[in-house]
């Protein structure tokens, strides 16, 4: 009810108009346990931002926020803390030790195990802490909680998913991303509402990956969705989430005063002094009207025009010059509204679970000429037939739409050292009323890329999976999983004639894949006094099909048709199709003695179709083993430790991401 009053309250606001003035300032403080002892190594972020630092050896941190920002502070091992920055410059935090709960279920490969008995490395972050994250993507969550995990942003576009490198990655000029799988079925994340995760499970070693064998080498990232309760109501969830988006700091350059100061000197003291008076130089007092820059003398009788300033010419003392002081960096970015809203409603009978949700994100982007949004829905049911068979089912659907750059490096680098002289806008001629261009075609500025170019991308995705689980006998079950994934994008491209390019070029693209699955396997688990085993053997088959086509013309008669069809030259027109097959055995077992003495074993036997007949298969093996030292008597009397576990794993695993044809040479 509180969370439900706050968006009511900021809702009021938007609609009335209410404008608060939010200076950044600098936050510093100190983070320490509960005994007053410094902690390093603190993770302190601003809730819904990339933006982060980390505390130094004496507990210390220092941070940029407004007063409506939250900070959050997280540690591995501590209970993750956030405080409204308001008016508060000195910020001091006391974190409180996480009480472990070591019968935690943590989802493994095919299973699960409680937090006790794991015997290799595996982090789990909870659908909660994804939850309250203002975050377009569920990958945006995992930043700051997982050790070992590297995620960071390399392309800020709206909806641009983040790389993830667990360890390090395993290539050095190959693929790193990570294996994920969502209920199973393996795709990326993104078009993945983070309100439908139950917990995303991070297998980060060799031991606890390898039973994916031939794709595991880089991790493997789990993600369950949440699901209905037995013999419970319906039960409806409605959140709403705005958030105010703009650049955490920006870059400073040189007002158009102090450039021409300093550039009109160097200019005359070089090897071309003419620069200084031609037309069309950016620090030249001999530019016409109908130049793109700014920069002249003011003419006798002439009063400085509206939205121009005036100083003494720093090499000709006496003359006026004339001059627009334009930030690129304000025209570049701007001011967007972030929304996310999520209707859920799940609950179940004795029989029967289900869980259904519609979400909808918009992201207005930062960045003029960018935005992004996303529908996505989700379904998931379970019905027990009967005392022994059990079915669950589940759909996901997402659509996304982006606009974006092509190059952010040509747009964004490089137009943002267009001289602060040059006009926004031209005055007069051919292009009056139009965006001034860059230095060249590949450095135009942010706003006649926006102005002239359009950059759209469609993707749609659909995944489905059934299953079946029997319960042969007590201990005893087979499981049958069919799931099947298609992912349709499309891309277009137009250019409207412009100072550099008539031939108004467009592109248009269509790629389409297509994963089919089939795993059947079994699992038996047995308690006898003090120990405890299970075992799990299984099949897997895998079936990829891709398809990619690209068309582009150019020369089109005008710009109101962006289509390919307007264009009579044809440019490109190119397909590309392919597909693989993959089939896998795997097992597994696991044995404990009074949850102290733990051990696992680990198999996976995969086959490719990309490689060469002859070495199509590889075997990849895992072992772990722990001891619970926490459980021995000897142990129990040091009550400063609550829980201390050794392990130790081995493991192998491999890199399939080879070309489709790579294993069939190449002719010279």
């Amino acid at each position: 009810m509180k969370r439900i009053i706050h968006y009511l309250l900021f809702a009021g606001a938007l609609l009335f108009s209410v404008s608060v003035s939010a200076q950044t300032q600098e936050i510093t403080g100190k983070v320490t346990d509960v005994s007053g002892q410094p902690l390093q190594g603190v993770t302190v972020f601003l809730k819904g931002t990339s933006t982060y630092t980390v505390s130094n050896n004496d507990g210390t941190y220092s941070i940029s926020a407004n007063p409506s920002q939250i900070i959050t502070f997280t540690a591995i091992g501590f209970v993750t803390k956030e405080v409204t920055v308001a008016s508060q410059k000195v910020i001091n935090i006391t974190l409180e030790e996480e009480v472990f709960n070591v019968e935690e279920l943590l989802v493994i490969g095919y299973g699960s195990q409680t937090k006790r008995t794991v015997t290799s490395s595996i982090a789990k972050v909870s659908g909660d802490e994804i939850r309250n994250s203002t975050v377009t993507s569920a990958t945006d969550a995992l930043k700051g909680r997982v050790a070992g995990a590297r995620i960071f942003s390399s392309n800020n576009t709206p909806g641009a998913e983040p790389t993830i490198l667990i360890r390090g990655g395993s290539s050095i000029s190959g693929n790193n991303d990570p294996l994920i799988l969502v209920d199973g079925i393996e795709r990326d994340l993104s078009g993945i509402n983070p309100n439908d995760i139950e917990s995303m499970e991070v297998l980060k070693d060799a031991a606890s990956s390898a039973i994916y064998g031939s794709r595991a080498s880089n991790g493997v990232l789990l993600v369950t969705t949440k699901k209905g309760n037995n013999n419970s109501a319906p039960r409806i969830t409605f959140q709403a989430d705005v958030a105010v988006e703009s650049t955490e700091r920006n870059m400073e350059y040189l007002g158009s005063e102090e450039a021409i100061t300093l550039m009109r000197k160097r200019l005359i003291q070089g090897p071309h002094p003419n620069y200084a008076y031609a037309n069309n130089y950016a620090y030249s007092s001999g530019n016409l009207t109908s130049s793109k820059y700014s920069l002249r003398t003011l003419a006798a009788g002439e009063s400085v025009p509206a939205g121009y300033l005036s100083m003494d010419d720093p090499i000709n003392p006496g003359t006026t010059l004339i001059f627009q002081d334009n930030s690129w960096i304000n025209e570049s970015f701007r001011t967007a509204i972030w929304q996310n809203y999520y209707v859920g409603i799940d609950g179940g009978t004795e029989t029967i679970k289900y869980l259904a949700s519609v979400g909808y994100t918009n992201d207005g982007g930062v960045a003029v000429g960018t935005n992004f949004d996303r529908i996505s829905a989700r379904a998931n049911l379970d019905v027990k037939i009967s005392k022994k068979l059990t079915f669950k089912g589940g759909f996901d659907f997402n659509k996304m739409n982006t606009n974006y750059y092509e190059s952010q490096y040509q747009v964004i680098t490089r137009g943002l050292m267009t001289p602060t002289t040059q006009k926004l806008y031209y005055d007069e001629g051919q292009y009056a009323g139009t965006p001034t261009p860059g230095y060249n075609a590949s450095s135009p500025t942010p706003v006649f890329y926006a102005y002239y170019n359009d950059n759209t991308q469609k993707e749609s995705k659909v995944g489905v999976n059934g299953i079946l689980e029997y319960n042969i006998v007590e201990g005893l079950k087979a499981v049958a999983q069919v799931s099947l994934f298609n992912q349709y994008l499309t891309g277009d491209t137009f250019m409207r004639a412009n100072i550099f390019n008539g031939t108004r070029p467009s592109s248009s693209t269509l790629t389409n894949n297509e994963r089919q699955k089939v795993e059947v396997y079994a699992s038996y688990n047995k308690s006898v006094k003090d120990h405890s085993f299970s075992a799990l053997a299984g099949y897997s088959y895998q079936r990829y099909d891709y398809k990619y086509l690209r068309a582009a013309a150019s020369d089109a008669a005008s710009d109101k048709i962006p289509t390919l069809n307007a264009g009579p030259t044809k440019t490109d027109a190119t397909t590309i199709k392919n597909a693989e097959v993959m089939i896998g055995y795997f097992g597994r077992f696991t044995y404990d003695y009074k949850k102290k003495y733990l051990l696992m074993l680990t198999f996976r036997e995969d086959g490719s179709s990309k490689f060469v007949q002859g070495q199509q298969w590889g075997f990849f093996p895992g072992a772990s083993a722990g001891w619970v030292i926490s459980e021995e008597n000897f142990f129990k009397s040091l009550k400063a430790v609550n829980n201390l576990k050794i392990r130790a794993s081995y493991g192998q695993t491999g890199n399939n991401y080879v070309g489709y044809y790579d294993a069939l040479g190449r002719y010279a």
